[in-house]
Parts: C-alpha cells; sequence; structure tokens
C-alpha cells in the first residue's frame, strides 16, 4: 500500500511539474521589431494648448497671432473675475467682509501647508 501511494505521489509531482515545464518550452520568442525613431519636427513659436498644439501645419506667425489671441482671453477673464469679486464684495456687511478675509487667510494658510 505505501507503494502504490509513492508512485500515486510520484505521478502527481511529476504532471504538476510539467504543467510547469511545457509552457516555458512552447513559448518562442518573437523577433525583436526595429523601432524608427521619427525625426521630430521642428517647431517655430509659442508652446500652444489644445487642439492649436496638434496641428502640425501651423506657421510660426499662425502660432505667435494664436498665442496673443489666447493671452487677451485670460487678460480679460482675469478683469471680468476681478470685477465680479468687487461688485460682490460691495454687497457684503462689513462682518461678511471680516468673514471672508478670515476665509482667505485660512485657505491660503491650508495651501502652504
Amino acid at each position: 500500500m505505501a507503494w502504490t501511494k509513492a508512485v500515486a505521489l510520484s505521478l502527481a509531482l511529476g504532471i504538476g511539474s510539467a504543467a510547469w515545464v511545457v509552457p516555458a518550452l512552447a513559448v518562442e520568442e518573437a523577433p525583436a521589431k526595429e523601432v524608427k525613431a521619427e525625426p521630430k519636427k521642428e517647431v517655430k513659436g509659442p508652446k500652444l494648448w489644445g487642439p492649436w498644439a496638434k496641428l502640425e501645419s501651423l506657421t510660426a506667425e499662425q502660432r505667435i497671432k494664436i498665442d496673443e489671441i489666447h493671452k487677451k482671453m485670460l487678460a480679460e477673464q482675469k478683469k471680468l473675475a476681478d470685477q465680479e469679486t468687487a461688485d460682490i464684495t460691495a454687497l457684503l456687511t462689513d462682518e461678511q467682509k471680516v468673514e471672508l478675509q478670515a476665509m482667505k487667510e485660512a485657505d491660503a494658510a491650508a495651501k502652504k501647508a
């Protein structure tokens, strides 16, 4: 009886180890593909963002004009945001202004931390 258990155990180990060896033998290495580096296209003009950055056919002059338009829009946005803040602050009571200032200081301290 001990002999049959030993044979069964050795068969189980042999089959189990074959499950590891056979797949390893069956794997063939694929030949390495050559990766050709494409030459970087020289971009003249300012760095752009969004969909305009993906347009490869833009001239340097177009890139400069797009950048100017974007900077103008950002300045207008800041001006409008500042005006909004001033208009809303004008509506607040003195106590609310103090509360608002305390909130701004707490936010600034949290950002530093």
